[in-house]
């Protein structure tokens, strides 16, 4: 099982990211982060 959340950053960091995708793995607890500049990004990430 794997969650994914899509959350837009109040601040644009230095390199223009707005936008970050974390994506949980249930069964290992281990995290991906995945920095984006558009949202559209989302799909090519998964």
């Amino acid at each position: 099982l794997i969650h994914c959340d899509l959350w837009t950053s109040p601040i644009v960091s230095f390199s223009g990211y707005q936008y970050y995708l974390i994506v949980l793995d249930d069964f290992t607890h281990y995290s991906w982060s995945f920095p984006m500049r558009n949202k559209f990004d989302t799909s090519t990430i998964l």
